[in-house]
């Protein structure tokens, strides 16, 4: 082949060529980034598969005993009243989770409609093993650091001190709070080694 009349390739046309890399197949834009302004063609609304998100009562099918049920129980916290702990029990996908956020956000907006103050907050127990970890994200999820002056660290203090600063939150910010532990049969015992801030290991 004639040198001087051979294309000149990439690297990165090379790699297309032998399959190492896939190109765009649509039409070349005058503007690449006009993409960013198109519907997406394949959600209609991706908002959907979030997994904080929370389906009207229409889209959650054959769970209205249950929704009654813990609204029963969650009740007396849209007045600022002590509902009543409550144990979900069911296999993995059978809408534990799906329950409780849904009438939670129900008992949180009601009771915002009467001046309530109530604050939610949900944990997942499987990514925070441990009794410090808990209270942390718990402590963090309903602080307002500008309204409370609270700092909550990740790590450097007692697990009392922790329980302490959850407890003023709450006090200063709240009048009901709810409290959602999810798959809390993961979360290690006390004296587990992860409970200690910092990472520190029993002797």
């Amino acid at each position: 082949m004639d040198s001087g009349t051979a294309q000149v390739k990439t690297l990165g046309d090379y790699a297309a060529e032998h399959g190492a890399v896939a190109h765009s197949r649509s039409k070349a834009r005058d503007d690449p980034l006009s993409v960013l302004d198109e519907d997406d063609p394949i959600f209609a609304n991706e908002d959907l598969l979030r997994i904080d998100h929370i389906p009207e009562h229409d889209k959650i099918v054959g769970r209205n005993d249950q929704i009654e049920t813990v609204a029963r129980r969650l009740k007396p916290t849209i007045t600022g009243g002590s509902g009543k702990g409550t144990l979900l029990l069911g296999k993995s996908g059978s809408g534990k989770t799906l329950v409780t956020r849904y009438v939670s956000r129900e008992v949180e907006e009601r009771g915002a409609e009467t001046d309530t103050r109530i604050g939610r907050a949900i944990i997942d127990c499987a990514q925070r093993r441990s009794e410090v970890q808990t209270v942390i994200h718990l402590s963090k999820s309903l602080n307002d650091p500008q309204k409370t002056g609270i700092t909550i660290p990740h790590s450097g203090i007692a697990t009392g001190a922790y329980y302490d600063r959850l407890w003023t939150v709450i006090d200063k910010l709240y009048d009901a709070i709810i409290v959602v532990l999810d798959e809390i049969d993961r979360l290690a015992p006390p004296d587990d080694a992860r409970n200690i801030p910092g990472g520190g290991r029993r002797q």
